[in-house]
């Protein structure tokens, strides 16, 4: 399955990757250009691929220059999303998820000033009971750097390191319907670290 052109790409829950229609009080609608790719799984294949889903985007998210023009004395620059995504069927009623973004902010011309962010991500979700019981779990660490926006011990411009992670946990429960109505109730856990040393 390919696409491209203006999208929506990643799914309304996730914690980091969903550009597309928000639930929010403003009805907020993002959207972005790019390629994305997904292998069939319509077309059952009669052995582990049937299992499989892999996703790749990438895209852009701004475009400071007009067809022909070039990034030199550049003082904004281009954003540029990219993501890959394995997607495992192997868990009764479940998914395991593999993933990695990336994303640039080229500020200027010049390369020494980048912000590039990327996110390694591993994450489980599923349901027991006929979905009567639901869980997610997933782990996200960055790495990357933003380019002379820290400051070394003497005070001079230096790369400053993503090492943030979080970890978002959830339960969730739905009740059998009932003759008033049906019933659910989840609770999540989210917890997120980063790094406050300017240096």
């Amino acid at each position: 399955d390919w696409r491209l052109g203006r999208q929506y790409v990643g799914e309304s829950n996730d914690l980091v990757w969903h550009i597309g229609v928000k639930r929010d009080d403003s009805l907020t609608i993002t959207s972005i250009d790019g390629l994305s790719v997904k292998c069939n799984k319509s077309e059952p294949k009669g052995d582990f691929r049937d299992k499989v889903l892999i996703t790749l985007f990438t895209g852009k998210a701004s475009e400071d220059d007009g067809i022909a023009n070039t990034d030199a004395g550049d003082v904004t620059g281009d954003i540029n999303f990219s993501n890959v995504q394995l997607d495992l069927s192997i868990i009764p009623n479940g998914n395991l998820k593999l993933g990695f973004l990336r994303g640039e902010d080229a500020n200027t011309a010049s390369s020494t000033d980048s912000n590039k962010l990327s996110i390694w991500r591993v994450g489980v979700n599923g349901g027991i009971a006929e979905n009567m019981f639901t869980y997610h779990a997933e782990y996200l660490q960055n790495t990357g750097e933003a380019g002379n926006q820290g400051l070394t011990g003497a005070g001079a411009p230096t790369n400053l390191d993503y090492q943030g992670s979080a970890i978002d946990l959830g339960l969730g429960f739905n009740a059998p319907e009932t003759n008033i109505g049906t019933f659910g109730a989840w609770i999540n856990l989210v917890m997120a670290s980063g790094d406050d040393d300017v240096t």
